[in-house]
């Protein structure tokens, strides 16, 4: 009786053991893939040209891409806790406000061009936003992209400025342009 209690106590304790190791290993496996995923979406936020913000429901800028020091000339220490709107130019405020308003019913995205205050002047971005919901289907945060489009807004409003002189030159001129 004796022998047959230790017997039973170590295939218990054999048992035991073989499920701790497997669950060890299971354990192991589920952070390394944790690990490796987290490397992945890292190394894609770290490289990205564009900047990534990620904002409270209502516009604090919880987060930054580290591309904001080459887009906007801040570290995103400096940043993080402002509010995205005060980064907005005044005349492009409402239209800015109306897309992230927009923000509250489906599709929950929006898109919009507006003129950001960088460290040393005005750049234009092409935001694109997609608000993320919380468990009561209400917003939660938004997950902001900003494409600098500065050189080709420029590029438009100069081809505007000229189009608008030629036809300026066109109407005042006695003779018929072709």
């Amino acid at each position: 009786s004796s022998i047959t209690g230790v017997v039973w106590h170590y295939i218990r304790t054999t048992s035991i053991n073989r499920r701790l190791r497997q669950s060890i290993k299971d354990r192991e496996s589920a952070e390394e893939a944790l690990r490796s995923s987290e490397e992945k979406y890292r190394l894609i936020v770290e490289y990205q040209n564009d900047l990534i913000l990620k904002l409270a429901a209502d516009g604090r800028i919880l987060f930054a891409s580290p591309s904001i020091r080459e887009l906007l000339g801040c570290s995103s220490d400096e940043i993080v806790g402002t509010n995205l709107l005060s980064l907005v130019h005044p005349q492009d405020y409402e239209n800015v406000q109306l897309a992230m308003q927009s923000l509250q019913v489906a599709p929950h995205f929006c898109r919009y061009e507006a003129r950001c205050l960088t460290s040393k002047k005005w750049k234009w971005f092409f935001w694109s936003n997609k608000a993320v919901l919380d468990q009561t289907g209400r917003l939660g945060e938004i997950i902001a992209v900003g494409r600098d489009t500065t050189r080709r807004k420029l590029a438009e409003l100069r081809l505007t400025e000229s189009e608008e002189k030629f036809r300026s030159f066109a109407e005042q001129s006695p003779n018929m342009i072709f």
